[in-house]
């Protein structure tokens, strides 16, 4: 049985202010920036500001903060309910662990709000992405332009600036790849190795016996090998994406070795338990496992009768990193619930509204980097002209200056030309919430088959499963698990972001009983 929870926000209730910043990109002055935005929206909105913690020069990818987990010791004091950041980056950057701590800050009756963001992690821009998607007729949002144009400048110049180098070669001063000579040749014997029928695991104790360490700088097991095997950079193929450049580094085996190994890999059967590609499982990658705050994978195996079947397992305890005591769970069993959560709140119109209201302000804000800084330039570049030309006025009749603004002139010329076929090709069409709601009504009135998909990948920002001890029984099929759902829309006096059910392990069947009103 499914227990959808819906709370309704408290209001003029105890609060307290968590501010960090970076050593990197931010200053001492920036907490004090942070805590004034916080107070004055708890002025605003009622809230009363009990104490204020700050970690400085710390960064948000670690939750070894000393103030973030002094405060976190005093959630259990239930002394405030609210803790209210400037930016959700500021709680944290993982989204992991954002997620793991928010779910169990509930159940302490404690939330988290941005004072400056009304949608953590850009969920209201997730909605509006799978609107955008599923309108082919409307421009296609890319959420990381920005990063993703630096990247494929890079990679067009064949330069390897992210990720970890991969094994057997080293970078020169221009990010490029050349061959390691000593590891470089570890590979090719790698490749021979397995070309000659040799197992995985007495390859990677030859290597540790060797002292020899992975890229990462691990030991070897035989999942080292799976990557490496396959990636054509060592055939001196440089791929990003869509990008292919021949003859882009040095090769480390030759084409005639490479695709040996490769048909030799095709014969390698692949039995039990495996890892299975995302589409089929619909909450990956945003399942996590609320014991160790690592991801669930969605895997797959056949019973001794020979019969496939599909569930979601800690990525951790799996790999034996951690002791979690979350068992496996019935990939079709939590997904329906899940997606039953999910449409709920879409088939009530007010929460339509909502949403679409949220989505509708991301999609007026939005900004065109690249236009913006081309009219900054052109700027730049017209009042350069209108200073060449007040020194003209004023007595000055050199060649030079001459030369100066005819350039100036030209470039303005350019980018006047550039900027109106940016606006005429790259900008976005205006989406209407009317739009938006009409998109949100048609995936929650489909049948489950077609759009359950688009349900979950729309609405759903994290899932968090943790066990619940259930004393009285020690039968596993018995075990009760309470499934934590993050919407991609903020909290409202009338609709939570943050709702939740209970579910047995081993159920056959799980149906939703609806939206319910619940209490902090």
């Amino acid at each position: 049985m499914v227990k959808c929870m819906k709370s309704v926000a408290e209001r003029a209730v105890p609060a307290v202010i968590y501010a960090r910043y970076s050593s990197s990109h931010q200053r001492e002055e920036s907490i004090e920036g942070q805590v004034r935005e916080c107070r004055e929206y708890a002025e605003r909105e009622g809230y009363s500001v009990l104490q204020v913690y700050a970690d400085r020069a710390i960064t948000g990818r670690t939750d070894e903060r000393p103030e973030f987990q002094r405060m976190l010791a005093d959630v259990s004091k239930g002394v405030f309910q609210a803790i209210l950041i400037y930016k959700y980056d500021r709680f944290s950057r993982n989204r992991y662990s954002f997620a793991v701590w928010e779910t169990k800050l509930k159940k302490h009756g404690v939330k988290v709000i941005s004072a400056r963001e009304n949608v953590a992690e850009g969920a209201a821009g997730i909605v509006l992405k799978s609107v955008l998607q599923g309108m082919a007729e409307w421009y296609s949002v890319d959420l990381s332009e920005k990063v993703t144009r630096g990247m494929k400048e890079n990679a067009l110049k064949a330069k390897w600036t992210s990720g970890t180098v991969p094994f057997g070669y080293t970078r020169d001063a221009e990010q490029r790849l050349i061959v390691d000579p000593e590891r470089g040749e570890y590979v090719r014997q790698i490749f021979e190795k397995v070309l000659a029928g040799e197992k995985y695991v007495d390859i990677a104790r030859w290597l540790n016996m060797l002292g020899v360490r992975t890229a990462r700088g691990a030991a070897w097991n035989k999942s080292s090998f799976t990557w490496m095997l396959k990636n054509v950079v060592y055939t001196g193929l440089f791929r990003w994406k869509d990008i292919e450049i021949k003859n882009a580094g040095p090769p480390i085996v030759s084409k005639e070795l490479f695709e040996a190994v490769q048909r030799k890999l095709k014969t390698y059967g692949r039995r039990g338990i495996n890892v299975q590609k995302s589409d089929k499982y619909l909450l990956t990658p945003n399942i996590i496992c609320g014991e160790c705050g690592g991801p669930m994978h969605g895997m797959s195996g056949k019973s001794r009768s020979g019969e496939l079947y599909y569930y979601y397992a800690c990525a951790n305890k799996r790999a034996k990193r951690t002791s979690c005591s979350i068992s496996s769970l019935n990939r079709d069993e939590l997904e329906q619930a899940v997606y039953n959560c999910a449409r709920e709140v879409l088939l009530h119109e007010e929460n339509i509204k909502l949403i679409a209201e949220q989505a509708e302000a991301v999609a007026e804000a939005q900004v065109d980097n690249e236009l913006a800084e081309m009219k900054a330039e052109r700027s730049r570049v017209k009042k350069s002209i209108a200073n060449y030309a007040a020194a003209i006025a004023n007595g000055a009749t050199s060649g030079t200056i001459i030369e100066l603004i005819n350039a100036a002139e030209a470039k303005a010329a350019a980018l006047d030309e550039a900027i109106a076929e940016r606006e005429l090709v790259a900008a976005p069409p205006k989406i209407s919430k009317e739009a938006i709601e009409y998109f949100l009504r048609n995936i929650a009135a489909a049948p489950d088959d077609k759009m359950k998909e688009k349900v979950i990948s729309t609405m759903v920002n994290s899932v968090v499963v943790e066990r619940v001890p259930d004393e009285g029984t020690k039968k596993d099929s018995d075990e009760k698990y309470s499934i934590t759902v993050r919407f991609n829309f903020t909290d409202t006096p009338q609709l939570s972001a943050l709702q939740s059910f209970d579910v047995r392990e081993k159920s056959k069947m799980v149906t939703s009983a609806g939206l319910e009103p619940a209490t902090f």
